[in-house]
C-alpha cells in the first residue's frame, strides 16, 4: 500500500513501540496489561503527542474496527500527511470505535493539533491490522489486491534484494577473506589457506 513519507516512517515505530509492550522480561505476553496502564495515564501521556505521536498512540490500539467500506478512504488517509487530513469528523464516520476509546479521544480533541493526531493514530491501526492480515499479495473480500510493494521504495528494496541473491557467495566469500586478513595482520592463523 503506498504511504506518505509520514506514515511510512511512523508505521515502523508505532510497530516497534507495540512489540515491545508486549513482552516482559520473562518472555510473557503482557501487551494488554501494559496497553490498560497507558490508557489510565492517558491525560499525563497527550503533552507528548507532538513529539512522540507513536508512543501516545498506542494507548488506542484496538480500538477501532475497520468496515470493508472505509477501506478506500483509510488507503487514501495513509498517502497523506499531517496538515493535509480530513477533519476528523469526516475520517471517523469511516470506521467503528470502542466505547473506552471515546474518553481519550475527547482528551485529545482538546488540544490543538488533536484532529491530526487521532488521523494518524487511525492510519497506525490500520495499516498495522492490514500488514498483520497477512504478508505479501493477498486479494481481500473486495477482491482488490493489498500489498505493500506498491510503493515505489518497497519495490526498489525487492529488486535489490534479488540482485543480491545472485551474488550472496561471491559477497560472503569476498567478506571471509577479509575478515581473514584483518584476524592475520592481528597476528592470528588463517582458517583458510590464503
Amino acid at each position: 500500500m503506498k504511504r506518505s513519507h509520514y506514515f511510512h516512517d511512523l508505521c515502523a515505530s508505532y510497530s516497534a513501540e507495540l512489540d515491545d509492550l508486549r513482552e516482559n522480561s520473562e518472555g510473557r505476553d503482557v501487551l494488554q496489561a501494559r496497553l490498560r496502564d497507558k490508557r489510565r495515564a492517558f491525560a499525563s501521556l497527550v503533552p507528548m503527542m507532538s513529539f512522540s505521536p507513536e508512543l501516545v498512540a498506542s494507548a488506542f490500539h484496538g480500538a477501532f474496527s475497520f468496515p470493508s467500506s472505509s477501506r478506500a478512504a483509510l488507503h487514501e488517509l495513509l498517502q497523506r500527511e499531517p496538515g493535509d487530513f480530513l477533519p476528523w469528523g469526516e475520517v471517523s464516520g469511516a470506521v467503528q470505535i470502542a466505547d473506552w476509546a471515546q474518553p481519550m479521544i475527547s482528551l485529545v480533541l482538546a488540544e490543538a493539533e488533536g484532529e491530526d493526531f487521532l488521523s494518524t493514530v487511525l492510519g497506525l491501526e490500520f495499516a498495522l491490522t492490514t500488514e498483520r492480515r497477512g504478508a505479501g499479495p493477498r486479494a481481500d473480500a473486495d477482491g482488490d489486491d493489498d500489498t505493500r510493494d506498491d510503493d515505489a521504495d518497497d519495490e526498489r528494496d525487492h529488486e535489490r534484494d534479488g540482485e543480491d541473491n545472485g551474488s550472496d557467495d561471491e559477497s560472503s566469500d569476498e567478506t571471509e577473506g577479509m575478515g581473514e586478513d584483518f584476524l592475520e595482520q592481528q597476528g592470528f592463523d588463517r582458517r583458510t589457506p590464503s
